[in-house]
């Protein structure tokens, strides 16, 4: 497995300044702000969803590099589950900057 460099978990959503944030645990240094809408255009649902989204990510890569990591030397070559298995080494990849 790769050495993680992302921001440490846990990430948790709060709302900052009447906006919401993901930040990091005790520290709540922000990871991202979802509620960047312009006035007018914002909808708190899709923002919302986006921060759990975000803040799932780490938790997210983790169980996929597991999952990859334990079981795919059991997909048959040509597959569904061996696609399956390339889409997410693409995925981990992509969020370890290596799909730039």
């Amino acid at each position: 497995m790769k050495t993680v460099k992302h921001t440490g978990t846990p990430w948790v959503v709060r709302w900052r300044n009447g906006r919401l944030t993901t930040v990091i645990g005790r520290q709540r240094f922000p990871i991202c702000d979802t509620g960047t809408s312009p006035p007018g255009q914002a909808d708190p649902r899709r923002e919302e969803a986006n921060a759990f989204l975000i803040s799932a990510a780490p938790d997210l890569l983790v169980c996929l590099t597991e999952i990859v990591v334990g079981m795919s030397s059991y997909a048959a070559a040509g597959s569904r589950a061996e696609q399956s298995f390339d889409r997410a080494r693409a995925a981990i990849a992509k969020a370890h900057g290596a799909a730039r």
